[in-house]
């Protein structure tokens, strides 16, 4: 079985499965099969397109990061794709 083809771009959180653009979340954040994001500025950049994504197709694409300082900095390949639940978003943490 073929490992699914994803493709980033630098500086993006997406990268392209299958002709569609996912947002990329680091693997480093999930503890206890859940995923927390701590620094979301909801309405702010990049943010828009990023949370719209998540909130409409419902899967994301969990990547490896290079960490500095115990925070991720960029991607260091994919693990994998996948579908989320029980999103929710207070203020500027994001968890699913």
């Amino acid at each position: 079985m073929n490992a699914p083809k994803l493709i980033g771009y630098p500086g993006s959180w997406f990268a392209k499965f299958e002709g569609e653009l996912l947002s990329c979340v680091h693997r480093e954040r999930f503890t206890d099969e859940a995923y927390t994001e701590p620094y979301v500025k909801a309405g702010k950049g990049k943010w828009l397109k990023f949370l719209s994504a998540i909130t409409e197709v419902r899967r994301v694409i969990v990547t490896r990061s290079v960490m500095k300082n115990g925070e991720p900095q960029r991607r260091a390949g994919y693990v994998g794709i996948y579908r989320i639940e029980d999103f929710s978003l207070n203020g500027s943490v994001m968890k699913f």
